[in-house]
Parts: C-alpha cells; sequence; structure tokens
C-alpha cells in the first residue's frame, strides 16, 4: 500500500472522527434550544446542525476516497478534480462500480450486469434525494445566504432562502447519509461486503427517508419540554 494514501487515510478517518463528535454537539446544542423554546437559538442551532451535517458528508467521501484498499491514484484525482461534492460522490459509485465489473470508461453503466445494473441507478437516485439537498443547504448556509439566496456573482438575488429544517428533518436526513456512506464505503473496497450489505443498508435508508417530512415533530417536541420544577419548600 502506498505510504502516502495509507498515511492520508488515518489523518481523513481522524477528520471523520472528529466531525461526527462535532455533529452530536450541534445536535444537542439544537435539543437545549428546543427546551428552552427560544426561537433565535433553534434558527440559530438548526443552521449549524444542518451545516455539519454537510460537513460531515464530505468527511466521509474523503476517508473513502483515501482508503488504501480502494481507489487508486488515478481514479482519487477524477473525482477530486470536481468541485461539486455532489458529482465527487456519484463518480466514486460510478468508479467503483467500473473496477469491479471491469466496465471501460467508453461504455455507460447500462453494461453492467443486473442486479448490478439496478443497484447503480438506485445509488445514484439516493444521492439526488438524500445528498443534494444538505450539500446545497449547506452551502448557502456556510456562505451567509440565510435569508436570500445570490446568483454565482453575487449581484442579485435568485430567491428566498428555503424554510428551515426542524431537528427531526435534520437528523434523519444525517443518519440516511451515514447509512448511503457505509453502502458507497463497502462498494468502492469489497464487492462481496457490498453485496451482502446491501438491503441491509438500503433498509435503513428508506427507513430514515419515510421520516424526512417529520410529522411527528410536534409530538416529539412535546417530550423535550423541561420537566417542572417542584415548587420550593417553604421553611416556617
Amino acid at each position: 500500500m502506498p505510504a502516502e494514501s495509507t498515511r492520508a487515510f488515518r489523518q481523513h478517518s481522524r477528520n471523520l472522527k472528529s466531525v461526527e463528535h462535532g455533529l452530536l454537539m450541534a445536535e444537542r446544542a439544537h435539543k437545549a434550544a428546543i427546551r428552552r423554546n427560544h426561537q433565535d437559538e433553534i434558527e440559530f442551532h438548526s443552521r449549524m446542525h444542518l451545516l455539519v451535517v454537510g460537513v460531515m458528508a464530505e468527511a466521509r467521501l474523503r476517508k473513502i476516497l483515501w482508503d488504501p484498499s480502494g481507489f487508486n491514484k488515478r481514479e482519487r484525482d477524477l473525482v477530486l478534480s470536481k468541485r461539486s461534492q455532489l458529482e465527487r460522490w456519484e463518480l466514486a459509485v460510478e468508479y467503483a462500480f467500473r473496477r469491479h465489473y471491469t466496465i471501460p470508461m467508453h461504455l455507460g453503466l447500462d453494461a453492467l450486469p443486473q442486479p448490478q445494473r439496478d443497484q447503480s441507478a438506485r445509488l445514484r437516485s439516493m444521492l439526488g434525494t438524500d445528498l443534494k439537498p444538505v450539500i446545497e443547504t449547506r452551502n448557502d448556509v456556510a456562505h451567509g445566504f440565510w435569508e436570500w439566496i445570490m446568483n454565482a456573482r453575487e449581484t442579485s438575488i435568485t430567491a428566498a432562502a428555503p424554510s428551515l429544517l426542524n431537528y427531526l428533518q435534520i437528523h434523519r436526513r444525517s443518519g440516511a447519509l451515514a447509512e448511503l456512506g457505509g453502502l458507497i464505503y463497502a462498494l468502492a473496497i469489497s464487492e462481496p461486503t457490498f453485496q451482502r450489505d446491501y438491503d441491509e443498508h438500503l433498509d435503513a435508508i428508506e427507513a430514515f427517508s419515510r421520516g424526512f417530512a417529520a410529522d411527528d415533530f410536534t409530538s416529539w417536541k412535546q417530550t423535550m419540554a423541561p420537566m417542572p420544577q417542584p415548587a420550593p419548600i417553604r421553611v416556617i
């Protein structure tokens, strides 16, 4: 294994672990604001929570790309040449399938055998559904487009900022991304492991996805209300 990729893999693994710890802290702060029922705090922590989820997705992809058991330097360089995080994830999926099933670059992924052809399409669809909105919103939050979205040259308004997501909406997207990242990681380093774990990961992603609307947020929020404090005992 090349020393460079082994060293970088260890560093990116530690980065991801640190970001995951930061996500836990962001979740706790978001919950605390909900308990206090302070709207300004809730809005701020909603943005920070979502921002860290997007950072986690980026850190997870770096770990996948630098695992010495997975992509080679040429594949990794091609993925990293893309500026868009979504394009990077999509290429990671494409190159992993091409390598495992020896599909040359001049052929499309429809040259894959079944069921891998359907699996490839499903993964790319989930990336567009589960990952793209988080990454795009993360970029808007990071660039300070909290009320209005600006054009690329930042000279005019293109739209109002999207409505803030609540805690459950962000938390469930975070869970779906973690499962999706785990599935793509397995694909990158071991096709047999990917096939073995495919249905398990897919079931978990779909379970999170069914809760994206968070219709149960109001009832969940009631469970987060602070416990009433006992009245002080009067000493006579």
